[in-house]
C-alpha cells in the first residue's frame, strides 16, 4: 500500500509539474496541449450565467453571437499579422509550419490573459460589465472552436465534407501559399481581404499528406 500511495503521489506531482510548465512553453505535452478544453468551458459558462443576471436572454444571446463573430476576425488578424510577422510569435508559428503535427500552441494562461486584457477589459470599459461578459463568452467559445478545428485539421482522419473543406484550405496555407487562407474556422475574412485561395499552386495536392489535404 505505501508503494501504491507513493506512486500515486509521484504521478500527481508529474501531472502538476506538466501543467505548470505548460504555462510558459509553446511546445507541449498532450495534457498541456489540451488544457484549453478544460480551462475555458467553465469560464465561458460562468460568463454566460453571470452576464445573464444583468441582461435579457435575447440580449445575452445576441452578444454571444457578436463575440463569436468577433473571434473569427481576431483569428484572421492575429494569424495574418502577429503569427506571420511579429518577432517571437512568428518564430513559434514557423516551427508549427515546419512540424504541423507537433503539439505547438499558445499556453492557456497566456491566451486567457491576452484576451482578458485586450478583449474583455476594453469592451467592459466601453459598454459595461454585463455586456462584456456576454460578448466574452462568445469570443472565448470561438477561440476554443478554433483550437478544436485546427487540431482536427492536423490530426483527425475524419472525412466529413466540412472537415475536408477545412483541411484543404489549411493545407493550401501550409504547403502552397502561406500568405493565403489565414482563417481556420471560416474563409469569410479571407474573401473580404482578398487572401482566399482554393488552388494549391506550388505543390500538387496529391503530394500532400491525405490527412492534411
Amino acid at each position: 500500500m505505501p508503494l501504491l500511495a507513493s506512486e500515486r503521489l509521484r504521478d500527481s506531482y508529474s501531472l502538476a509539474k506538466e501543467v505548470f510548465l505548460a504555462l510558459f512553453t509553446v511546445r507541449m505535452s498532450p495534457v498541456a496541449f489540451h488544457l484549453d478544453y478544460f480551462a475555458f468551458p467553465p469560464i465561458i459558462l460562468g460568463s454566460i450565467i453571470w452576464g445573464a443576471q444583468g441582461l435579457h436572454w435575447y440580449t445575452a444571446m445576441g452578444l454571444f453571437i457578436v463575440g463569436l463573430a468577433c473571434w473569427t476576425l481576431a483569428e484572421y488578424v492575429l494569424h495574418r499579422y502577429a503569427l506571420h510577422h511579429l518577432p517571437w510569435f512568428s518564430d513559434q508559428h514557423t516551427a508549427h509550419h515546419e512540424a504541423p503535427r507537433a503539439m505547438i500552441a499558445s499556453p492557456t494562461v497566456f491566451s486567457f490573459a491576452f484576451f482578458y486584457a485586450f478583449g474583455f477589459v476594453p469592451v467592459w470599459l466601453l459598454f459595461g460589465f454585463y455586456i462584456s461578459l456576454g460578448w466574452f463568452a462568445g469570443f472565448l467559445t470561438g477561440y476554443v472552436m478554433f483550437g478544436a478545428v485546427h487540431e482536427m485539421v492536423h490530426h483527425s482522419q475524419n472525412q466529413w465534407a466540412i472537415m475536408r473543406y477545412w483541411k484543404r484550405l489549411h493545407a493550401i496555407h501550409h504547403h502552397g501559399n502561406s500568405d493565403r487562407n489565414f482563417g481556420v474556422i471560416t474563409g469569410f475574412w479571407d474573401h473580404v481581404f482578398g487572401t482566399y485561395e482554393n488552388k494549391l499552386r506550388r505543390v500538387p495536392l496529391r503530394e500532400i499528406d491525405p490527412d492534411e489535404a
